[in-house]
């Protein structure tokens, strides 16, 4: 990639920066979806919602091109705004805050997320709630 697009130390710190609250975005979005589903009966809903993300992230098919379905999945999951973002960086636009905002909303979306579930089901010495259905030993 390097050897086709040439760009500076201050577009590879871009992309740093826009990556690293990409993977922050995913992180919390995941760890709050997984915590509310219970923890492993949660990959049966992270792993389709992770190939919508694929298909809806607008790098291949503009977001016009989409059907709803698609163009919700891209509204409302952090893939289109990071691929954006990478795209703003490489080609040195500024406009960029509004993706940047979303990312930051999923953020504290999944925050929200995990605490709710963790206040509902995962603190005290018994098990109850949704801390009851992870096995207790593996």
């Amino acid at each position: 990639m390097r050897t086709l697009v040439s760009f500076d130390g201050s577009t590879f710190n871009a992309l740093l920066w826009r990556n690293s609250l990409y993977d922050l975005s995913v992180f919390e979005l995941t760890s709050g979806l997984a915590l509310l589903g219970g923890g492993l009966p949660s990959l049966l809903v992270q792993m389709p919602l992770f190939i919508l993300q694929i298909l809806a992230g607008g790098g291949t098919l503009p977001r016009a091109a989409m059907t709803s379905f698609y163009k919700f999945i891209s509204q409302n999951t952090p893939m289109y705004q990071n691929i954006y973002n990478s795209f703003n960086a490489m080609a040195g636009l500024g406009n960029s805050g509004s993706l940047e905002q979303t990312l930051w909303w999923i953020v504290l979306a999944g925050l929200v997320f995990g605490g709710l579930a963790v206040a509902i089901g995962y603190r005290g010495t018994k098990r109850h709630g949704l801390a009851a259905v992870i096995p207790a030993k593996f």
